[in-house]
């Protein structure tokens, strides 16, 4: 979708649809967990300036979607934090938050207490954790949670592989496992930035 204003370019928010039951629906594809609207208009000196043609951007295309779809379902990128534009066209949102943890402050108080029990019992189980690229592992503990939930991850074995370790050759993924009787049973791979601040 390309929002433009006089012949300029403002705005290109790529969606994914299909039809239903002969109706059209926008769906947010497996692979691509956020769909982000990538903002092209001159920015301002003045802030609030850019915060109101954000703001209009994003109402026209809240109500090109309304007009155009019978459902849609999508998860915007987390730099869209203003979703009133959708909310005014009676969408049902659900704001989520994302949170930054400083990692050279990482202490065990700084987690809830939900969280440091089960950290706790954990160890106490004699459950341990390490950091070590295993892939093998991991998409073999992957498919048993895609199994488990009866659904089915859209990329092979071989190229969900192939991806990890092109990842790791350009040194942005790190794998944690949790390791009982010393068999890895949980496995997490995190991408970070170039600037190796942020994970995802």
């Amino acid at each position: 979708l390309v929002i433009d204003k006089n012949s300029e370019i403002m705005a290109v928010y790529p969606y994914f649809y299909k039809k239903k039951y002969g109706m059209k629906i926008v769906v947010k594809p497996f692979i691509q967990y956020y769909q982000p609207i990538h903002f092209f208009f001159q920015k301002r000196k003045r802030i609030n300036e850019n915060v109101k043609i954000e703001f209009e951007i994003l109402s026209e295309i809240a109500f090109y979607l309304k007009k155009n779809f019978f459902f849609i379902e999508t998860n915007l990128s987390p730099e869209i934090q203003d979703i009133r534009p959708f909310f005014y066209q009676r969408y049902k949102t659900l704001p989520l938050y994302t949170l930054q943890i400083d990692l050279k402050n990482n202490l065990l108080e700084n987690y809830h207490s939900s969280v440091r029990k089960s950290i706790k019992k954990a160890e106490k189980k004699s459950i341990r954790f390490e950091e070590n690229l295993n892939f093998n592992i991991f998409v073999h503990l992957h498919n048993l949670t895609f199994k488990r939930q009866k659904k089915k991850f859209p990329l092979d074995n071989e190229r969900l592989l192939e991806l990890l370790k092109k990842l790791a050759d350009e040194n942005l993924i790190r794998q944690f496992n949790a390791k009982y009787n010393n068999e890895i049973v949980a496995s997490r791979i995190v991408v970070y930035d170039f600037k190796k601040k942020v994970v995802y």
